[in-house]
């Protein structure tokens, strides 16, 4: 056939289709015209709205717009989902179609689907004896396997009926039903499960829901109902929201009831445990968006109540395997707004000691009312001051009560000299205290009083020096401290924690010293950081010792992956390490490893207060997919381990794992005092890429 034939053919066909209800256009090496059908053979190409369509042979039928394709069939619809298949026939107004030897992807999340044969109609795709993964497909690693199927090329959610659930050959799961969704945009839907045994909770199950009413929703909930065999049962809500593009909050609650018999065998003071939390973080509450007139404002809600320390080890599945809990629970509400040179706060703080029976002498603190004048110039640039005022209700159910009221204003004057080489500060520093007492209930106390002047001076300089292959930088410092006058009236002799907390203290006169040197390479990168502080007393009728303790801190930078450091304390008083800090850390990104110290060796008024520990993490990634981990903690003056941890991390494009073995020590409150109870957990976790997974733990109870 001639060129200029064979260009007549193929334009006559391409002016047929253009008649036809769906628009499609055929390119091939051979197209032949007759009648109502149109054959292309050789490289055979079918474009048309939404889906393009390569085979060996194309065959249009234009009366029942339908098109047939044989052999090495390729489709891609909407950029995005493709399929294979020896033969498939398609009806274009329909927007149904037979497929024989079925291959189908969605490129976007790699999930596949293969069958013998395959139909579709608009943007639903049904299979028969079907398997499914997101893996390699030549050698998955996990693949579903199941006898019928339907897949919404359009919300991307499969629905499978009799599965199974296959890791390599070895089958794992059976379900009669089963849906997904291959799309990570927001939807309702069960999220991955936690299951697990613990040696005194029995056998655990925790199976959240994600509620959303659409994917750009301001809000959505997560609900998950849990129980626990041995102990009881509960539920956990979550409510999260976003009600401007300046803020974001969420409320949480939780409800657990435990079974009497576990009540009564750990003298647990409650036997349902309950919570509240509601988080609220907002800048721009009042001022505007422009910030025309140089003003900002933010909200800072964090309300907490529970009942006891329990709701915290209950309430989420983050603590079905690790327990990581500060016994004082803390709710703040915090609001500032600041203009130009003027911030003004407002703050609460609210305390729930959960190793207390009663908080009704745990003091509060709400309301605290703040405000400061940012430092400016006072007549000229080199005299500066600012101010801060505040007052503090403290509050308490039983125990005596107060309002504080503060104020300081700082003075400072600061010279340079030969060539700003010497940099001299004078400061003064004005100090008012006033504390008014309530619900004295007969104590015997009157309202305190507290004023007081401070002169400071500060001799500073900062030099630096490049060398041939380093520069050095070094700052120094001297702050000599004297009192001023000093008038306080009415120093409580009753003692209580309020009292140290309302009351004040004067500034020892003393000098203080300190240096910090950093040295560079030649790239500008630091290599060494070094800093020494000390305080000096010159009155000692008035501390323990003349000499503070002597803060000495190193860090080294060997290279960019390995970097020393430490933080030590002396006590001249003692002749002795108060204190010490130090760790070597190792990071190139496929091994990490962190050994740290702390060790303390202090004199309080409760007496010696002594401990030394070690504590090590380390990661080590073995390949391109695994990751080993591990972490251990030593109490060397007890002579024990106090936790311990190994496991490893698997992750590929469609499957990844974590197994790990701890140890953990959960807090709980007794109708007496507080306790624990002491578990080792395996923890085992699978995630089936992008179809979900579920945790599993085990654990065994070793409290004696």
């Amino acid at each position: 056939m001639s060129l200029l034939k064979k260009t007549l053919l193929i334009s006559a066909a391409l002016a047929s289709l253009l008649h036809a209800k769906e628009q499609v256009e055929i390119v091939a090496k051979n197209v032949e015209h007759e009648d109502n059908t149109v054959t292309a053979t050789g490289d055979a190409v079918a474009v048309g709205e939404g889906y393009f369509i390569r085979a060996d042979k194309l065959i249009y039928h234009k009366e029942s717009s339908m098109v047939e394709g044989f052999g090495n069939i390729f489709i891609l619809k909407d950029s995005s989902v493709y399929s294979v298949s020896d033969y498939v026939k398609f009806y274009l107004d329909d927007k149904c179609g037979y497929f024989d030897k079925f291959f189908f992807q969605n490129s976007g999340d790699s999930v596949w689907v293969s069958s013998k044969e395959a139909n579709s109609k608009d943007k639903i795709y049904s299979v028969k004896g079907a398997i499914s993964s997101s893996c390699n497909p030549s050698n998955p690693d996990w693949f579903l396997d199941y006898s019928k199927g339907e897949f919404d090329s359009e919300s991307k959610v499969m629905t499978l009926k009799n599965t199974t659930l296959y890791l390599k050959s070895v089958p794992i799961l059976y379900t009669p039903y089963f849906s997904f969704s291959t799309d990570k945009t927001r939807r309702s839907g069960l999220l991955k499960p936690d299951i697990g045994i613990k040696g005194n909770e029995g056998f655990i199950y925790m199976q959240p829901y994600y509620y959303v009413t659409n994917p750009d929703s301001a809000w959505d909930m997560e609900l998950t109902p849990q129980i626990r065999t041995k102990r009881g049962y509960g539920v956990n809500d979550t409510i999260r929201f976003v009600d401007s593009k300046y803020s974001r909050g969420y409320i949480r609650g939780g409800y657990f009831k435990d079974n009497k018999s576990f009540t009564d065998q750990y003298s647990l003071k409650y036997g349902s445990h309950y919570g509240l939390n509601a988080f609220y973080d907002r800048e721009k509450l009042f001022s505007s968006e422009d910030n025309s007139k140089e003003q900002e404002d933010g909200l800072y809600v964090n309300l907490n109540y529970l009942n006891d320390v329990d709701y915290v080890n209950l309430q989420n599945r983050e603590n079905l395997r690790e327990n990581n809990i500060d016994k004082i629970s803390s709710s703040k509400v915090n609001y500032y707004f600041e203009q130009k040179n003027n911030y003004f706060g407002a703050y609460m703080k609210y305390y729930i000691d959960t190793s207390k029976t009663s908080n009704d002498d745990t003091v509060q603190e709400y309301p605290k009312l703040q405000y400061h004048r940012n430092t400016e110039s006072l007549l000229f640039n080199d005299l500066l001051y600012s101010f801060d005022v505040k007052s503090t209700r403290f509050d308490r159910r039983t125990g005596l009560n107060a309002l504080q009221n503060q104020a300081v204003l700082p003075v400072s004057y600061t010279m340079h000299f030969f060539d700003d080489f010497l940099g001299v500060s004078l400061m003064e520093h004005l100090y008012a205290n006033k504390v008014g007492f309530s619900n004295k209930n007969g104590i015997d106390i009157k309202d305190y009083a507290f004023y007081s002047n401070t002169h400071k001076l500060k001799l500073f300089t900062n030099l630096v020096r490049p060398y041939e292959n380093f520069m050095h930088s070094i700052d120094f410092e001297y702050l000599y401290t004297r009192p001023g006058a000093k008038t306080e009236s009415n120093y409580p002799s009753y003692k209580d924690e309020l009292i140290s907390l309302v009351t004040s203290s004067s500034e020892v006169e003393n000098s203080s010293f300190r240096l910090a040197q950093f040295f560079y390479d030649n790239k500008g990168g630091l290599k060494l950081s070094h800093r020494l502080s000390q305080i000096f007393y010159h009155d000692s009728s008035r501390v323990n010792y003349r000499y503070g303790d002597l803060e000495n801190e190193i860090t080294y930078y060997v290279n960019k992956y390995l970097r020393l450091s430490t933080d030590v304390f002396y006590s001249h008083q003692n002749n002795i390490v108060s204190s010490a800090t130090s760790s070597i850390s190792y990071d190139d990104k496929d091994t990490m490893l962190t050994l740290s110290h702390v060790y303390k060796d202090l004199v309080t008024a409760a007496g010696k207060d002594r401990g030394s520990y070690f504590t090590l993490n380390a990661s080590k990634k073995l390949d391109y997919k695994y990751t080993a981990f591990g972490s251990y903690e030593f109490d060397e003056y007890k002579r024990e381990t106090r936790a311990w941890s190994l496991g490893l991390n698997m992750k590929k494009q469609c499957l990844s794992y974590s197994v790990s073995l701890r140890n953990e020590i959960t807090p709980i409150l007794t109708s007496t005092s507080s306790g624990s109870i002491k578990n080792y957990i395996i923890y085992f976790s699978i995630n089936l890429i992008p179809l979900g997974g579920l945790n599993q733990t085990y654990s065994i109870n070793t409290t004696k």
